[in-house]
């Protein structure tokens, strides 16, 4: 576990870089595509997508080593740098994807776009495909860099 946490910074930029584009296409994209297609099983398994990798996102960002998926709720919660969503992120994959619910996730996962996009200082509005992309412009190793995106997710 120490030394996951002591990786070179553009090893967790990658990483950074490959969760975040993971969640704009699993929440941003493919969730509500799949509801307007009436695909609800595979509309709730790109929301478990996107909060797997926003606590994965959150973790990088806290620099802090992401438990076994059973603990990382607990975990997260006492994250100082956006652990505060983590009732939010349970909320998302709790709740069913009914009318009375779509609406609260869609302004949800946005709220949590914009959070991280902010924390991570980068003017995207709410592109966070293109946020991952200048994060992973940021590696300065040129060999890492020119990796696929996806290379350490």
């Amino acid at each position: 576990r120490n030394k996951i946490l002591q990786q070179p910074e553009d090893a967790r930029k990658k990483k950074l870089a490959g969760h975040l584009l993971m969640m704009a296409q699993a929440g941003q994209y493919n969730y509500f595509r799949c509801l307007a297609h009436g695909e609800t099983g595979a509309a709730q398994m790109a929301l478990q997508e996107f909060v797997k990798h926003t606590m994965c996102t959150i973790f990088l960002l806290n620099q802090k080593y992401m438990p076994f998926y059973k603990w990382s709720f607990r975990a997260l919660r006492n994250l100082p740098v956006l652990g505060n969503h983590a009732d939010d992120l349970e909320f998302l994959i709790s709740q069913p994807n009914t009318d009375q619910y779509v609406r609260q996730k869609k302004d949800l996962i946005e709220i949590l776009v914009l959070n991280v996009i902010k924390t991570l200082h980068v003017d995207t509005g709410n592109d966070l495909e293109t946020c991952a992309y200048l994060i992973n412009k940021s590696i300065s190793d040129g060999a890492l860099r020119n990796e696929h995106i996806l290379f350490s997710v």
